[in-house]
């Protein structure tokens, strides 16, 4: 089961609402992680009630923290992300249930202590980051189901606004004391580099850039000659011994256009299979014919070819790093917390 990082619970005011601005410190990821994919966090779960009183009443209290409730609808819906999560559903054996409410619990109130002491510091919001959290809330949730979730939880939409304060106060708080001053060392990077060594493999990649002319199967017969057009001139011009990132800025249509249309590490099954043929018969330096996918017109330039094989600790160096990091936060998020709790008063009834 994974374990429920305070620093996830933190990420989203209210699960199930799209709270803008609102990222953590990070996910947790597996050890050797670096060299792979993090896999997806759990989800976040929500805050507890700050100390000001709800404008409604939110009905049954969980616990009580300091005093400060944590209600059950926040803490049903924390349970049902949890274990949804963890791939456990209504026939998950009791052990593993139990496991799942304790892990949620204890969260709730780690995240509960943590405002607490972001309070007593203080910690302050500026209003304008605030209204704009909302606002992107509201944005991506749409006005009809951000209605429904707040009726469903019992919350007006100040109550909203205060747990969305609430969670922007923990974050800068561990931003500010904790995430911000920790440090990893090259010493700790490399020796963690050597004791994962096994797991730094990497498959074949290769260093790509792109122009795209978007097209779709669906165009008129006249855009799509447009189309083809724009980007046989584009062709012509980066073959003539045009700067390919300048003319890719100027052209392409696609987001990496800003970064004169630099795409990075492309792997094997990562893109469209004509791209992925094109790129990886180039070799570094060449360029592209006109390549056509279902997004349209691709001009792509090879900068560098890696067979697979273990990733060099430089290339790995920056993964660690944040795995690293992460990992000493996420311990000393817990150690905080610990503390906090021997002096607190904590009802769970």
């Amino acid at each position: 089961m994974k374990k429920f990082p305070i620093a996830l619970i933190l990420a989203i005011a209210v699960a199930g609402f799209a709270c803008g601005n609102s990222a953590g410190p990070g996910s947790e990821a597996a050890p050797g992680a670096p060299a792979a994919s993090t896999g997806q966090p759990a989800p976040a779960a929500p805050a507890a009630e700050t100390a000001q009183a709800p404008a409604v009443d939110r009905g049954p209290v969980k616990a009580r923290v300091n005093g400060v409730p944590i209600y059950v609808t926040d803490y049903d819906m924390a349970l049902q992300n949890f274990m949804q999560s963890n791939g456990l559903g209504a026939d998950a054996p009791d052990d593993k249930k139990k496991e799942a409410e304790k892990s949620v619990i204890d969260g709730l109130i780690g995240s509960e202590l943590l405002f607490q002491k972001a309070q007593s510091i203080p910690i302050e919001i500026p209003q304008a980051d605030l209204d704009q959290a909302v606002s992107q809330t509201r944005q991506g949730m749409g006005e009809a189901e951000l209605k429904v979730e707040l009726e469903k939880r019992r919350m007006t939409e100040k109550d909203l606004e205060r747990l969305i304060r609430q969670n922007m106060t923990i974050q800068k708080m561990i931003q500010d004391t904790i995430v911000g001053t920790t440090v990893v060392s090259d010493d700790e990077m490399k020796k963690f580099y050597s004791e994962h060594l096994p797991e730094m493999k990497e498959p074949e990649f290769v260093d790509a850039s792109h122009i795209l002319v978007r097209s779709a199967a669906g165009d008129p017969a006249d855009k799509k000659l447009a189309a083809r057009a724009k980007i046989d001139a584009a062709l012509k011009r980066v073959k003539g011994g045009e700067d390919f990132a300048t003319v890719a800025k100027e052209i392409s249509e696609d987001s990496s256009a800003q970064q004169g249309g630099v795409l990075g590490a492309v792997h094997r099954g990562q893109t469209a299979p004509a791209f992925e043929e094109a790129a990886f018969k180039l070799e570094p330096g060449q360029i592209s014919d006109v390549v056509e996918t279902d997004f349209g017109y691709h001009i792509i330039k090879v900068t560098g070819k890696h067979p697979a094989g273990t990733s060099p600790f430089e290339r790995a160096k920056e993964r660690i790093g944040e795995f690293l990091k992460h990992q000493k936060s996420q311990q000393a998020i817990e150690k905080v917390v610990d503390s906090l709790r021997t002096t607190a008063k904590i009802e769970i009834l």
